[in-house]
């Protein structure tokens, strides 16, 4: 199963801006074709090397294979059950204020928080048994906006849902262990992978493939404390870090009152 990535860099309406992040995100730790990974041989004076096999490194770590890379990391989110994605985007050196988001319930029923800058302010998305709201759009009648069910919405529930997840996932195009490394959340292995989306076009329409270039830190329990991905889309190269934290932790995501509802489609909201 192959997972497409939109060529638009901007998202005019407000839900729109909140889904791509979603979408953002499930590019980040999904494979998009079954391509069979790239086989280079290491060099042997370098540091780095192409993984078909655990290694053993410095400080107690092994390596993940490359045709088990995404399937051992979501494996090791959902042991986790919750996790917490703090995400910016920067294009051709532009930095976007940051995105968080919240996922709790893995390994059950996932529910999913996410905050990220708008027009007017901080815009808010929960999505929670099923149901996707939005808070902090202009013109809202109510506080929050219960949006329709949508092919944006499955992909936000497919990325927070590991049990439905693994059926999208497939091995890197590249595959590089370039070692362990310090971060801010310690030590930790860096992992360099390629990846070939599906693009489409502003009318949703595919249109070639994309190359994405990512890479990813795992802890000893094979769980993502960061990624950077980069490619180019209408000729500007942009770059997304998420770093990952609150693995384990409870994080309280919830309906909002009902009372402060509405399924009334504010201005301008893409449904």
């Amino acid at each position: 199963m192959s997972r497409q990535l939109s060529r638009s860099l901007s998202a005019q309406a407000a839900l729109a801006a909140i889904l791509v992040v979603g979408v953002m995100l499930l590019l980040i730790v999904s494979g998009h074709n079954r391509d069979e990974a790239d086989k280079e041989k290491a060099e042997d004076s370098g540091s780095s090397s192409v993984a078909d096999e655990p290694q053993e490194l410095a400080g107690g770590f092994v390596t993940v294979p490359a045709e088990e890379f995404f399937t051992t990391v979501i494996a090791a989110q959902k042991a986790a059950d919750s996790w917490r994605v703090v995400s910016v985007q920067e294009v051709d050196g532009q930095a976007a204020a940051p995105s968080i988001q919240d996922i709790a319930g893995a390994s059950s029923e996932p529910a999913i928080r996410i905050s990220l800058p708008g027009a007017q302010g901080r815009l808010i998305g929960v999505y929670v048994d099923g149901t996707f709201y939005v808070k902090g759009i202009r013109g809202s009648v109510k506080p929050w906006w219960q949006a329709p069910a949508s092919p944006e919405l499955e992909d936000l529930l497919l990325f927070a849902d590991p049990d439905r997840f693994l059926g999208s996932l497939s091995e890197p195009k590249s595959f590089e262990v370039v070692g362990v490394e310090n971060t801010d959340a310690g030590p930790a292995v860096h992992y360099k992978v390629g990846i070939e989306a599906a693009a489409l076009d502003d009318e949703g329409v595919e249109n070639g493939t994309q190359p994405v270039q990512m890479e990813m830190w795992l802890d000893k329990e094979n769980r993502p404390v960061q990624a950077v991905t980069s490619y180019t889309v209408e000729g500007k190269t942009a770059t997304t870090t998420l770093v990952y934290s609150n693995y384990g932790q409870q994080l309280e995501i919830a309906a909002p009152p009902a009372g402060q509802v509405t399924t009334q489609a504010p201005p301008g909201a893409r449904q």
